[in-house]
């Protein structure tokens, strides 16, 4: 007998229809960012190693720094336009699988401003340049973005979500937005 609970169990555990369901677009799109990723972190090897770019070998530290700082913003800015862009598209298996890369892109995000304090720390010749420099706004705004996304790193496993409840969880990660403003502060004022 075809009732209405079992139709619904095994479409949602098949997580397919003739389209191929959210399941396979999330994965696409992993595929995609994963891919994404990759070649941006790598990319930076090219004009140092393989094109022997001047303009990149002048100093290596300086142009890791921007490319690694470009991108932590462009993650982040990506990860900030996740949620409205799933709304827009809320009818769809495009939706969900936008939400799921949510954390992944958040993840990025951290890895790529990590670079970016790496090649800062390098630039400005390791603990003591740095000391000398942290009380400089832009830098002081960078430093405090910094540890806000690692704030959110380290909370965004589901285990620790789960264990700090959700409601506490959500609140912290509302913390994304005040961090977004200092990212566009170090930024904005880096350029001067």
């Amino acid at each position: 007998m075809d009732t209405g609970r079992e139709v619904a169990s095994t479409g949602a555990a098949e997580g397919a229809g003739p389209a191929g369901g959210p399941l396979r677009a999330a994965g696409g799109l992993r595929v995609l960012l994963v891919a994404w990723v990759v070649l941006v972190a790598a990319w930076p090897v090219m004009p140092l190693l393989v094109f022997a770019d001047p303009g990149a070998l002048a100093d290596p530290a300086e142009y890791l720094l921007r490319h690694y700082g470009f991108w932590a913003a462009a993650f982040l800015a990506a990860t900030l336009v996740v949620s409205p862009l799933a709304v827009l598209v809320r009818r769809g298996r495009w939706s969900w699988a936008l939400r799921r890369q949510r954390r992944f892109l958040g993840l990025a995000c951290f890895g790529f401003a990590a670079a970016h304090f790496a090649s800062y720390w390098l630039y400005a010749g390791g603990w003591a340049g740095l000391a000398l420099e942290w009380a400089k706004p832009f830098i002081l705004a960078g430093l405090l973005a910094l540890a806000g996304l690692t704030l959110l790193a380290i909370t965004s496993p589901k285990r620790v979500a789960k264990w700090l409840g959700g409601r506490r969880w959500r609140r912290l990660h509302r913390a994304v937005y005040p961090v977004a403003l200092l990212v566009v502060y170090h930024q904005v004022s880096a350029d001067k």
